[in-house]
């Protein structure tokens, strides 16, 4: 009967795939809601205190990879922004036409110097171009095909949570240019999405990449900065009451950050969606659910 209680509530177990969060929206929602109402009435809060929502993005609110796409097997569902920017002359790097070119050179970079490497890599190739076209690029692609790719359960959490006055912001390792352009499209505004971007000058891309990257520990880190620019800018205490990631790899760390927050009362809500098996260290320290289902039905 134990294994059965936690296969319900959605924790890790070697028996069974996690639950579809589908089942599990309006509980994730409320508990949220009833965290930032119980430290609401805090002396904390006596003034006032801002709530987040932290949140991946690839894989986590889109299905697929805004940067990279979406493939099933062999079959193409929808063409990622690199590919996009690149074939319509975007890059001074590489030409149109070559983008396969650019996968083989990432693999060889990914191998030698790692996967952060990589995903560098993947904004520096649009060195000396202008910031507007390619966020006109993005736009239009969240617009037409990739906001049909949301995940159902992930949109109805943050609109729910948001309106509990709960301030949603995005963690992602996808280049800026690409990332805050989903701000229309996600609900969420393009300040509080928070993305691998590179110094901008006279509105052309370099090739410097900006710290931290919000990747692995650099996503603890940029949400930690977070917090403490609006505790300053603000004079309000800011506490995140919920997170939500998809990769052990790439997300464990500031889901973890949320958890070890000391909250005047209770404990923050740290979930992992589609995380798979490989949990290591970060084994048993999240909700995990699992979700397939897109706003589109695709």
């Amino acid at each position: 009967m134990k294994w059965i209680g936690l296969l319900i509530i959605g924790l890790h177990t070697f028996c069974a795939r996690p639950p579809e969060v589908d089942s599990h929206v309006a509980e994730i929602a409320r508990e949220a809601q009833q965290l930032k109402a119980e430290i609401a009435e805090t002396e904390e809060c006596k003034s006032g205190c801002i709530f987040l929502s932290a949140w991946d993005f690839d894989g986590t609110i889109l299905k697929g990879d805004m940067a990279e796409g979406l493939k099933e097997g062999e079959r193409v569902v929808y063409p990622g922004l690199q590919q996009l920017a690149v074939d319509q002359g975007w890059s001074r790097t590489y030409r149109p036409g070559s983008f396969q070119k650019f996968l083989a050179d990432r693999s060889v970079i990914e191998e030698k110097e790692g996967h952060l490497a990589a995903l560098s890599m993947g904004l520096k190739i649009f060195r000396g171009v202008p910031v507007m076209r390619l966020e006109s690029l993005a736009s239009s692609h969240f617009e037409k095909v990739l906001s049909r790719y949301y995940f159902r359960s992930s949109i109805s959490i943050l609109e729910n949570t948001k309106k509990a006055g709960i301030v949603p912001c995005i963690l992602s390792a996808s280049p800026h240019v690409f990332a805050r352009s989903a701000a229309a499209t996600v609900g969420v505004p393009r300040e509080n999405i928070y993305a691998m971007e590179t110094e901008i000058v006279r509105g052309f891309m370099t090739d410097k990449i900006v710290e931290p990257v919000p990747y692995a520990k650099g996503k603890a880190q940029r949400l930690e900065m977070i917090v403490e620019n609006l505790q300053k800018t603000t004079g309000r205490r800011v506490f995140v009451v919920a997170a939500f990631g998809n990769s052990f790899r790439s997300d464990s760390y500031f889901l973890k950050w949320t958890l070890d927050q000391k909250l005047p009362r209770g404990h923050a809500l740290a979930v992992m969606i589609n995380g798979g098996p490989d949990a290591g260290e970060f084994r048993g320290l999240f909700r995990e659910v699992s979700q397939i289902a897109t706003v589109s039905g695709r």
